[in-house]
């Protein structure tokens, strides 16, 4: 997940703000909404974002790690690993790996559009020698984004906008599929959704065989449950994204 700083750096971070997962209210002495877009990469590099981090024994054991004024705040947190990261940090880290990328742009509008040509610089021209373009899917729930992206570079993987997906899944529900004309690479869904008073369920055999035949990667999120995650393997799915993948990890090793 990406967010586009005022100084225009694509950073990692799941929230348009900080607060859910740094000491910036600590720091600054304020419980006031810090929004990424409204600062440089510099003043975010001074917050602890493990700090709000929880293990499994409920102890948040970066908490302390650094106090409020201390002058070589960022220096120390940097050297524990506990620092906003940057996408070109991670792409030059892990460029050189096997490892595929899906990147979700959480800005809209005209950030987001920004936060698209950035991606595309980097992805097209900048790791071009280790071919990310064929290893990285970028997604947004923002259609004005989406919409961007395909028009502007068609030759960049996409995960489906909300729009797309919703057509895609009831092409397939009402058995109409020859009307889809889907151009996304990536189904990428919940295992259910409420939709005009209804919940559908979309983890399903019949969608993941139907994306499959037209070659879109099937993922699903957030699954979190060791027996979830194995129904959905069973049922042929590409990709699970979950908070938890070590216990992912151990299921793979079962099965």
């Amino acid at each position: 997940d990406l967010c586009l700083t005022s100084d225009e750096h694509l950073v990692a971070i799941h929230n348009l703000t900080i607060n859910a997962c740094s000491d910036v209210e600590e720091v600054t002495g304020s419980s006031d909404d810090y929004f990424v877009s409204e600062h440089t990469l510099e003043e975010l590099l001074q917050f602890n974002f493990g700090a709000k981090f929880l293990n499994k024994n409920g102890n948040r054991p970066y908490q302390n790690l650094v106090s409020v004024d201390q002058e070589d705040r960022a220096t120390v947190i940097r050297d524990n690993k506990l620092n906003v990261v940057t996408i070109d940090e991670i792409f030059e880290r892990y460029a050189k790996t096997d490892l595929m990328f899906i990147v979700e742009i959480k800005d809209s509008g005209e950030k987001g559009k920004k936060a698209a040509d950035i991606l595309n610089s980097l992805i097209s021209d900048g790791f071009k020698d280790d071919n990310l373009l064929k290893r990285v899917v970028i997604g947004t729930f923002h259609n004005d984004v989406e919409k961007y992206l395909k028009n502007t570079y068609p030759n960049i993987m996409r995960g489906g906008s909300v729009g797309e997906v919703t057509k895609f899944v009831m092409t397939q529900m009402f058995g109409v599929n020859i009307f889809d004309s889907s151009s996304f690479a990536c189904l990428q869904i919940p295992v259910s959704e409420a939709a005009f008073g209804i919940t559908i369920k979309l983890n399903r055999k019949t969608y993941v065989k139907r994306a499959h035949r037209r070659n879109i990667s099937v993922q699903y999120w957030t699954i979190n449950e060791k027996e979830e995650m194995r129904n959905l393997i069973e049922l042929g799915a590409d990709v699970i994204m979950t908070d938890n993948p070590d216990v992912l990890s151990e299921l793979l090793i079962e099965m």
